[in-house]
């Protein structure tokens, strides 16, 4: 909260003061506020870590004890089935306990069977039906043990499995509370550069509250200094536009100086004045001066006259007042008065003599005037006869288009002899190519030029010849013109050609057009019209036909191997029943026909359409007894498949030989043992498997006691018991 409303104030404050503070203290505010803001960041970042962390941890904590609590389950079913195995090992005499009862001293067989079944229900078997029963007990006996054991087994992986994820949980938990103590260090370290940089911030933030102050004291002042300069400176534009109205009155003085000037000149040149024309400016120039002089005379003359008249006024009203005072009678200080008088005239004839002295040095520069005036009248009589030279010389000369025209006349003419002098230099190029051709040559290329009468071709104008040499360079498509000959020269060699090449393109299209199929030449309509270009077509089809006919070849030597591969061909589907055979033929060879292939292959397919139907046929009758199981006869394939494990509907008949089999071998071995033992026929069954465990017992003691005594004995002891089994 308080590092929320510190941020707040400041910046609050940089956006008040942004003007007045200096750009590196609020580069240094600005840096300084994103390293803390970074750091805040990080330490967040950091603390989310460590809680995930922690959950992480938890987790796998609440996932160690459930390994440690599966752990001394384990342990516990581990103690039971260790107990359950010591009470089966000590049970191991059940057996003979058994064979006890089976022996023939135990006559009773209602007291054999409640024995056993008394065993079988001590260890969690059920009870016998009957003696017949024995040996399929003794099989799930066996079969459950067995179960036991493997049960046993995967307990004691089970048991390993849970000490190693124990021990994987105990080292990730080691490593975790070492995260965790990293990630404690590192809030740490950031918590303190947290205070360094809240530290940095304040101390920043005081040095620029006295910066803000000192600032402030700087911008009052700087205010007050504005207000003086804005009042100089409206100071200064009065003065610069009372300047500038004087200016433009003195420029419109000078524009109308200069418009009598050029009146003036136009009233003695009898013209307006040349902008360009040196002499007109000087002669404007001196009428300006001349009149400029003229308008000062005037005013001061003008301001003389003013000034004697006020004086004449003057005079006239003290000689006035003198009269009417001594006509007044008043003559006290007549003496006086005439002396001041007097003093006045006198004053008045100085300013008289000295107005005539500056009225004559006017009238001098008048005349001054005067005299500048013959001479620029004379400089512009020599100035208007320089003129008319100049205009007649002007008049003398050509005019612009006369000009152009011989410019033009000049370049043709330069252009002319330009290419007389490369004509020329080629001739002399020519000839200097001549020197170095043999004799034999240069005779044979004068024979040629003579028999063709090429000497006219010199007469021919250049730009014709020009024009016919780029008209061949465009037909022979070449931008050199010394590549014309060579050119000509594989022309002429393919032309002498042609003939073979047109006899070899006649042979080879009438032979493709010849041996085309049917179908390729009714592309066109008639065979005359077909032109060479209808010829690739045709040998890209025979090019294609080839390429299929070698796939052909090949898919038939694959067919063939694959049907050598049949060891016997079925009588009744032989491929030589046509020719009246009833047996059976061995597998096809290599050498084989085709229609025998033929018929090889149609034999496969009824096989596989035989078999597919067979499939139907099963699964026609699965569905129907999965959807009438309530009808008698469904009811007796199901209890069928359910007694002998039967899980799909195909393996019902064999099943069921199986059994037809297994029940007849054994109707042949009990009636073998009838008659081998003399045992009546109405004996059942359960009698003679009895008989048969009493005389294996009874083998067995034998062996035992042939081990113990004499062989004489033994002899003695195998008559009695082929007696007793007799009787």
């Amino acid at each position: 909260m308080n590092d929320s409303l510190t941020d707040n104030n400041t910046t609050a404050d940089a956006s008040d003061l942004h003007d007045l503070v200096d750009p590196p203290v609020r580069e240094a505010l600005r840096r300084s506020s994103i390293h803390v803001e970074t750091l805040t960041h990080d330490l967040k970042e950091k603390a989310q870590e460590a809680e995930a962390l922690k959950g992480a941890l938890n987790f796998e904590i609440v996932k160690y004890k459930q390994v440690v609590e599966r752990e001394e389950t384990l342990k516990a079913e581990k103690a039971a089935i260790g107990a359950r195995l010591e009470a089966m090992s000590a049970g191991g005499g059940r057996a003979e306990e058994v064979a006890q009862l089976t022996s023939p001293k135990h006559a009773d067989s209602d007291h054999q069977t409640t024995a056993i079944n008394k065993i079988l229900s001590q260890y969690g078997f059920s009870p016998l039906d009957s003696t017949s029963n024995l040996t399929d007990k003794l099989s799930e006996i066996l079969q459950e043990s067995k179960q036991r054991g493997l049960a046993i087994q995967n307990l004691r992986d089970n048991v390993n499995k849970s000490h190693n994820e124990s021990f994987t949980a105990e080292k990730t938990s080691v490593g975790l509370n070492a995260m965790i103590e990293r990630l404690e260090r590192e809030k740490e370290i950031l918590k303190a550069e947290k205070e360094k940089s809240d530290n940095t911030l304040s101390a920043f933030k005081k040095k620029a509250a006295t910066e803000i102050r000192k600032l402030k004291s700087d911008k009052e002042n700087l205010t007050i200094k504005l207000q003086q300069s804005s009042n100089r400176v409206k100071a200064k534009e009065s003065v610069i536009d009372k300047l500038t109205s004087k200016l433009d009155s003195t420029s419109q003085k000078e524009k109308q100086n200069l418009e009598y000037s050029k009146t003036v000149f136009s009233s003695l040149q009898n013209r307006g004045p040349r902008l360009g024309s040196q002499s007109d400016t000087k002669a404007l120039e001196v009428i300006g001066m001349y009149e400029a002089n003229k308008g000062k005379m005037d005013d001061e003359m003008h301001a003389l006259r003013s000034e004697v008249r006020e004086l004449n006024e003057a005079l006239r009203v003290k000689e006035n007042n003198m009269i009417t005072r001594e006509i007044g009678g008043v003559m006290d200080n007549a003496g006086e008065s005439v002396n001041r008088l007097k003093g006045r005239v006198e004053e008045v004839e100085g300013r008289n003599r000295e107005l005539e002295g500056r009225r004559s040095g006017l009238e001098r520069k008048l005349t001054k005037m005067e005299n500048k005036q013959v001479d620029v009248k004379e400089r512009l009589r020599v100035t208007r006869d320089e003129n008319t030279n100049l205009l007649l010389e002007l008049q003398s000369r050509p005019t612009v288009k006369q000009y152009k025209s011989a410019e033009r006349r000049i370049d043709e003419l330069e252009r002319k002899l330009y290419a007389a002098v490369e004509a020329a230099q080629e001739s002399n190029d020519v000839k200097e190519l001549k020197r170095h051709m043999n004799t034999k040559t240069l005779i044979e290329q004068d024979k040629a030029n003579h028999r063709l009468r090429l000497e006219r071709l010199d007469a021919i104008p250049r730009e014709i010849s020009k024009e016919i040499l780029k008209q061949t360079c465009r037909e022979l498509d070449i931008s050199d013109a010394t590549l014309i000959a060579p050119c000509i020269r594989k022309m002429s060699k393919a032309m002498l050609l042609l003939p073979r090449l047109e006899n070899f393109i006649n042979d080879v299209c009438g032979f493709v057009f010849k041996h085309s199929t049917d179908k390729e030449n009714k592309k066109g309509s008639k065979v005359n019209r077909r032109t060479m270009e209808d010829v690739m077509p045709v040998l890209k089809n025979w090019e294609k036909q080839l390429n299929e006919h070698g796939k052909s070849s090949e898919f038939k030597a694959i067919i063939m191997s694959e049907l050598c591969r049949r060891s016997v061909v079925p009588k009744k589907t032989g491929l030589f029943n046509r020719a009246g055979n009833d047996t059976d033929y061995p597998g096809l060879t290599a050498d084989m026909s085709e229609e025998q292939a033929l018929r090889a292959i149609r034999d496969l397919v009824e096989l596989e359409k035989s078999v597919m139907a067979r499939e139907d046929l099963y699964r026609n009758a699965e569905e129907v007894v999965s959807k009438n199981p309530d009808l008698f006869v469904n009811r007796v394939v199901l209890h069928f498949r359910y007694l002998f494990g039967v899980k799909h509907m195909e393996g019902v008949f064999p099943k069921m030989n199986e059994v037809y089999l297994f029940v007849n071998e054994m109707n042949a071995f009990i009636r073998e043992l009838r008659s081998m033992f003399g045992i009546k026929s109405s004996m059942p069954t359960a009698s003679v498997v009895k008989m048969m465990l009493e005389v294996a017992s009874e083998l067995e003691k034998t062996n035992q006691l042939a081990a113990m005594g004499a062989g004489g004995e033994v002899g003695e002891e195998e008559e009695e018991l082929e007696n007793y089994v007799v009787m």
